[in-house]
């Protein structure tokens, strides 16, 4: 049964109209018409409902609005609320069910809130398809709110989620909007909530942050990034240290993960040198900001599946932006990534480019620095390594290049640079080292470590290898100022342009202290047979000097001439002997001598007008010859001695030494320093 109780109605009203109540036993119903209940003026109608529902909804009141005409779009139900004003009765507020949609069995109806505001106008709509609308009359989404105001300029705050607590705040207290989603049927899940969370509650004092927390793998949620009072982002971190510090905290523990990504996306066809930027910008002057550096990928190939790119690097420079300083360049097929210091197009894997105002000094390109948290010693140093792939996989040390410190002493500090490089696959060991030419005692070593006697130190070198060689293999045939070349024999040097001079590599060949091989001299024998090698098409020159001794005044006959395997092309010399013991002024008694210019290789005797002295005398031979082309081989040096019934032998110290002038075919003049051939 229901009941409307009208608890009192004012002096003198009366109902007029149709009968004042309908019961219906069999409904729970009770009509009142419209013009009784406009005559209501209590102000306090009680609407009682007493059914047996205990966990549904009863309606109490049923509003209808019917219509004699056909109804349209539009048409609604409305519950107004009057209120007196200064004015006079005026309807306050309206709750309207409006319809959208009167086709069946489709009929739809919004549920609209009006309010008084100079002219009643609509401010809340709730759709039949369930979304709540502030300040519009078509939501877009589930709720959506909107403010229409005078600001142009100013945000203007147009939801707000207030947190009041009985107890006393303290840090960490805060605000949250979660957002639930039905991830299985009849399951919601709570994926993620936007937390504002105090740090400091002092008053006048009040710190927020903004945190962003999202479920992952079904767990709870849990933050994910947080804006901080102090104008920080931090993703992955609650307590970001720079303006944005992204934390990656995964698996991994050999491989690299990406922190970040920025991705550039274009409407038109991607091309060669389309790419991504980062910017730096920072203000110079009050209001005035500037770009002052970039970091940047332009691409250099766009073909699918054969994509390169460059990373460049630039920054401002005299107030104009965007001045690359640096690149990257992507490898390809042919070639290896490659950096270019103040270049766009490095040649090889690192190339710094200096341009500077500098004209006739060196300007230095590189530095490597070497510091210590001990105290320097002699021995400090630093070093750049040369390594080299020597078979599959396998890369080697081949060559270190190192500065040594050999004095440390504030303001006297001496270094030394030192080249060691790997042999027989040993390790790199030294093998060439300069030093202070000015102080030190060993300034270079060249193939072993430097002594402390000379200023060059040169290794010995092997029966194929000489140990130091000038041979740049032109400067007999060009013209060189102030060159130098050593080919293995000779030292050729030029002092001016169409000249050259000759320093002959002399080989000495020296007896020992008698010529054991033959024992002591008593017949015509060859005292001295020694086969030289020689090169065709060469000049050589040579000197023989030997001391004889012999106990009797006899005469004596010397004999000489060269023979051997080459084939001489002409042959001239000039020979002395002299006895020891006789006046300074020789005399014909004590004097042999013959020169001959004429190519031969027979012997030929020499004998002094007398020649009857006793006592040591010394033989000297010098001589040239030249070998033709092809006639290379050796030359023997034929020397013998008749000597009657006495003992002749050889004293040490005796020698021959033989040294080439030069090849033939440059020799242009009968000097050693002319014309250039």
């Amino acid at each position: 049964m229901a009941y409307v109780t009208i608890p009192s109605l004012p002096s003198g009203t009366a109902l007029t109209g149709l009968e004042q109540f309908e019961a219906v036993q069999s409904a729970t119903s009770v009509k009142l018409t419209a013009t009784q209940i406009k005559t209501f003026t209590s102000t306090q109608p009680n609407f009682t409902v007493d059914d047996g529902v205990t966990n549904g909804v009863t309606n109490v009141v049923t509003i209808t609005h019917s219509t004699t005409g056909t109804p349209a779009i539009g048409i609604g139900t409305g519950l107004a609320f009057a209120t007196e004003s200064l004015s006079g009765v005026q309807t306050s507020s309206v709750i309207q069910s409006v319809s959208t949609d009167l086709t069946a069995p489709n009929e739809a109806f919004d549920v609209v809130v009006r309010t008084l505001g100079g002219t009643l106008t609509e401010v809340a709509r709730i759709t039949s398809t369930k979304r709540l609308g502030v300040g519009t009359a078509s939501p877009a989404t589930a709720v959506q709110a909107v403010t229409d105001d005078a600001n142009n300029n100013t945000v203007t705050e147009v939801i707000r989620a207030t947190h009041t607590t009985s107890g006393v705040p303290g840090a960490g207290i805060g605000t949250a909007i979660g957002f639930q989603t039905e991830t299985a049927a009849g399951n919601n899940e709570l994926g993620a909530t936007l937390s504002a969370v105090t740090t400091s509650v002092s008053s006048g004092a009040e710190d927020f942050q903004l945190a962003v927390n999202l479920m992952s793998s079904g767990a709870a949620v849990a933050e994910v990034a947080r804006f901080t009072q102090d104008k920080k982002l931090g993703i992955g971190t609650s307590t970001p240290g720079a303006a944005i510090e992204a934390v990656v905290d995964d698996a991994s523990t050999n491989a690299i993960s990406s922190a970040g990504r920025f991705s550039h996306t274009t409407s038109g066809t991607p091309a060669v040198g389309i790419g991504t930027a980062i910017d730096f910008q920072t203000e110079t002057t009050s209001g005035t900001n500037k770009l002052g550096g970039a970091i940047y990928t332009t691409a250099t190939a766009v073909t699918l599946g054969s994509e390169n790119f460059d990373m460049g690097l630039a920054v401002m420079q005299q107030g104009v932006a965007s001045t690359e300083v640096m690149r990257l360049k992507s490898g390809t097929a042919t070639e290896t990534a490659r950096v270019g210091i103040n270049t766009t197009t490095p040649a090889v894997t690192l190339q710094p480019v200096l341009n500077d105002t500098a004209t006739n000094t060196v300007s230095s390109m590189l530095r490597l620095t070497h510091t210590t948290s001990g105290v320097p010693a002699i021995g400090i140093g630093n070093s750049i390594e040369l390594e080299t792939e020597t078979s599959n996989g396998v890369n080697e040390i081949g060559v270190v290049l190192s500065s040594v410190a050999t004095a440390v002493t504030l303001a006297s500090e001496a270094f030394d640079f030192v080249i060691a490089t790997m042999s027989a696959g040993a390790a790199a060991t030294e093998k060439l080292r300069v030093g202070d030419f000015i102080t030190s005692a060993v300034p270079l070593g060249v193939g072993t470590t430097a002594d402390t006697i000379g200023w060059l130190h040169i290794a010995a070198g092997t029966a194929t290898r000489a140990p130091f060689d000038w041979d740049p293999g032109t400067l007999l045939t060009t013209t060189f100022q102030g060159a130098q070349e050593f080919d293995g024999t000779s030292m050729y040097f030029s002092p001016q342009a169409l000249q050259r001079g000759l320093i002959p590599s002399m080989q000495t060949y020296q007896l020992g202290a008698d010529y054991t091989a033959n024992g002591a001299i008593t017949t015509t024998q060859t005292l001295f047979n020694k086969a030289v090698s020689v090169a065709a098409s060469t000049r050589y020159a040579y000197e023989l000097n030997f001391t004889v001794t012999n106990t009797a005044a006899t005469a004596k006959t010397f004999q000489y001439a060269l023979a051997g395997t080459a084939t001489l092309a002409a042959h001239d010399y000039e020979s002395i002997a002299m006895f020891a013991a006789s006046a300074v002024t020789p005399t014909a008694s004590t004097l042999m001598q013959n020169r001959i210019t004429s190519g031969f290789a027979t012997l030929v005797s020499i004998s002094a007008a007398s020649g009857a002295a006793a006592g040591a005398f010394v033989l000297r031979i010098r001589g040239t010859f030249d070998i033709l082309a092809g006639g290379q081989g050796t030359v023997n040096f034929q020397f013998g001695l008749t000597a009657v019934g006495t003992v002749v032998t050889v004293i040490a110290g005796s020698n021959a030494q033989v040294w080439p002038l030069s090849p033939i075919s440059a020799i242009t003049t009968d000097t050693s320093i002319g014309s250039w051939a």
